[in-house]
């Protein structure tokens, strides 16, 4: 069976591909823009990415992990810190580290 959510429009703009942001703070910028667009144009749209990105973050794929960890420092909640902190130990340096940013952005965003 085919998950609605790795279908939907908001999972299309998660796998795009998006340079890493996190390394530079201009492209996070751009990257927050381009959601803030996303969502005065399109209804639920923050609460469909929070999903697909939640999706994400569960996958294999280390690249999909960081697209959602992008995608959550920008609409993610301090609901799903606890879930994030789990990959702080994540075999994968670049997915530790762009979790600890994607908990700041969360906490002080």
């Amino acid at each position: 069976m085919t998950d609605p959510v790795r279908t939907s429009y908001e999972w299309q703009f998660l796998t795009r591909h998006w340079p890493t942001a996190f390394e530079r703070p201009f492209l996070m910028e751009l990257y927050g823009e381009n959601v803030q667009d996303a969502c005065d144009g399109i209804p639920d749209f923050a609460l469909n990415l929070h999903a697909a990105a939640m999706s994400a973050i569960d996958d294999d794929d280390t690249t999909l992990v960081r697209q959602g960890l992008l995608a959550l420092a920008h609409v993610g909640t301090l609901d799903d810190v606890p879930r994030l902190k789990q990959l702080l130990n994540h075999p994968e340096s670049l997915v530790a580290r762009d979790t600890k940013t994607c908990i700041f952005e969360i906490s002080h965003g």
